[in-house]
């Protein structure tokens, strides 16, 4: 029987394809973490840069949400008992991340923190959700790429010397930020946030036809980004995305 911090047995099951499941991964990962104290511990968890206060507390606020959010699909999937043994976790989860002091020392924080018994509850409920409410989830390659694409386009953008309409650019850097943002948040977040980002897209170019009718280089770079990303969700919800005609006329070719 699996004891300490072993949990060999749980790490090569959990699947990361639901909300429980990426959240195991994360304490597996701050438990894994080294560091003096707990800023740094769980800057290295995060793989974050260490005193950037501002990412640190934007993560731990997206960990918190993960908490809810599991809550929330016991709830939608009315798994009484599951909910049941994994209120006493929630609970403690959320009491991990209000943290008082990020200069207290790291590893006595982990160890009295991160318990054996909230890791094997969310085991059993990622285990439960990989049957019912699982995504596929998408190749780090994959996200990789898109992220070095949307970066570049991201950073042309905001060039003052850029070729395009200035509200445009805004409207299309504002979206970039957030697909970048929900793909540094992946581990945590899963599909959903790219989904989100998606469907917002769809609207603002429901919203700005200009988008549609433009030719230029950028406009042209942006919709291969969203081209990218209806792939990506297509292929982690298993669903087509529905696309308004302007939004299909927007695109390099139908996804």
């Amino acid at each position: 029987e699996p004891s300490g911090n072993g949990d060999d047995w749980m790490s090569k099951t959990v699947r990361t394809d639901n909300p429980a499941g990426r959240l195991y991964a994360f304490l597996q990962r701050a438990r894994a973490a080294n560091g003096d104290i707990i800023s740094r511990g769980l800057a290295k968890a995060f793989g974050i840069e260490e005193n950037n206060f501002g990412f640190l507390y934007g993560k731990l606020h997206v960990v918190y949400q993960l908490v809810d959010e599991t809550s929330e699909s016991l709830k939608i999937l009315h798994e009484e008992d599951y909910l049941g043994h994994y209120e006493p976790t929630s609970t403690r989860l959320k009491e991990l991340l209000t943290i008082p002091n990020f200069n207290a020392p790291w590893l006595a924080f982990k160890n009295e923190k991160i318990k054996d018994a909230d890791l094997t509850s969310l085991a059993f409920v990622s285990s439960t959700f990989s049957k019912h409410m699982a995504e596929r989830v998408v190749e780090e390659v994959r996200l990789k790429e898109l992220h070095e694409k949307v970066k570049k386009l991201y950073d042309e953008t905001l060039d003052p010397d850029a070729d395009l309409d200035i509200e445009l650019r805004r409207v299309i850097a504002s979206a970039l930020r957030r697909i970048l943002d929900a793909i540094d948040d992946y581990a945590l977040t899963g599909i959903g946030e790219l989904d989100r980002c998606l469907k917002e897209t769809i609207s603002e170019v429901v919203l700005n036809p200009e988008l549609a009718k433009s030719k230029k280089r950028i406009v042209i770079q942006y919709a291969d980004v969203v081209l990218t990303l209806s792939f990506l969700v297509q292929i982690a919800t298993f669903v087509r995305p529905a696309l308004p005609p302007s939004v299909q006329q927007f695109l390099p070719t139908g996804p």
